[in-house]
Order: C-alpha cells, then structure tokens, then sequence
C-alpha cells in the first residue's frame, strides 16, 4: 500500500515518467520508507492495469530510451484520498524483531548475549548519525518540504528510544540473568 501511495501522491503534483518517480521518491522519501524502490514500475504498472494511472504519452531525450509520462486519473484521485485517510487513521502496534532475539537469548552465554546486543547498539548509532546526516541534507535542499522534516525526526526519536532501551537491557543483563530458568538450565549443558 505505502508504494501505491507513494506514487499516486507524486502524480497528485503532476505528471511524471517511471524513472522520475524513482528518483523524486529515494530523493524525498529517503530515510523514513521502507519502500523498496525498486518496486515502484510494478507497482505503477499495476495501478496502470487498474485505471487509477493512465499513460499520456512518450518522452525521447538525447539518446535515452523512450520514456512514458504517466498521470492519476479521477479513479486513481479518490483510491489517493482512501489510501491516504487510512494510512493516517492507521494505528497499530509495532511488532520488533529484535523481542524474539531478546526472548530466546537465553541460549547464549550472558557475555555472548550482552557482546551481540552491544554490537546492536552500535549499529543503532550508526543508523541514528546516517539519518541525522540525511536530515541535515534536507534542511539544506531546495524542492524539500518541510514535512519530511518532521517525519525524519518521527525515526529520529524512535532510534533514541531504541538506543536508550538497548542500554538499559545490557546493563540489565550484566547484573543478572534475565532468562527462565529452563533456557539457563541448558545452558549450562
């Protein structure tokens, strides 16, 4: 749904050809999607098949390859409206990955546990300082709307807390063993 959404809110703006799109989104989007952006000519190529975006015409540049121009249709303007009310009204719980880690974690040796969850939190690090660049670098492009600001910092306080929740786990894990006593018990075998 996000791509679907995506793409139709870009041609909301106005026409734009596949590779464009591309382009506008990993610029724009670009720190706070999971949008595999890869998957944006199948997806518009299915919202083509669906009538909610039509072909208009055909673009050659300077010995590129022919390049179609695609716009919403009336159709594919009401299927953005629903997307969008959805995608906004939308509240459900987020599921981490890591908690089936932390979970089982009492497989490992406490040191090998707390090492993997420090090896973790340096990689959170890395990933909050990589998305505070990238949040600078908007704040200093022209064409960049001052939401995806506020949604790059939406991913910057989730990073903080993940980050601050890793510290706590580690420090909680050296002082004792958090595990259940059967993941202890084999363990020790």
């Amino acid at each position: 749904m996000s791509v679907q959404l995506a793409i139709l809110g870009f041609l909301m703006e106005r026409e734009h050809h596949g590779y464009e799109l591309k382009k506008i989104a990993e610029e724009r989007m670009q720190g706070f999607t999971d949008i595999k952006f890869g998957s944006i000519y199948f997806a518009l190529s299915k919202l083509v098949d669906q009538g909610e975006v039509e072909r208009i015409r055909a673009e050659r540049d300077r010995g590129r390859p022919e390049r179609t121009v695609y716009r919403i249709t009336d159709k594919g303007r009401r299927t953005f409206k629903q997307l969008l009310t959805q995608n906004l009204r939308q509240s459900r719980r987020v599921y981490m990955d890591v908690d089936i880690g932390v979970f089982f974690g009492g497989h490992l040796d406490r040191g090998e546990f707390v090492g993997v969850l420090r090896e973790r939190l340096e990689n959170d690090r890395n990933a909050l300082k990589y998305v505070r660049n990238i949040r600078e670098d908007h704040h200093d492009k022209e064409g960049i709307p001052p939401m995806a600001e506020v949604i790059i910092d939406h991913t910057l306080h989730h990073l903080r807390a993940e980050i601050r929740w890793l510290r706590s786990l580690i420090r909680r894990a050296e002082k004792t063993d958090i595990f259940t006593p059967s993941q202890i018990e084999r363990r020790k075998r």
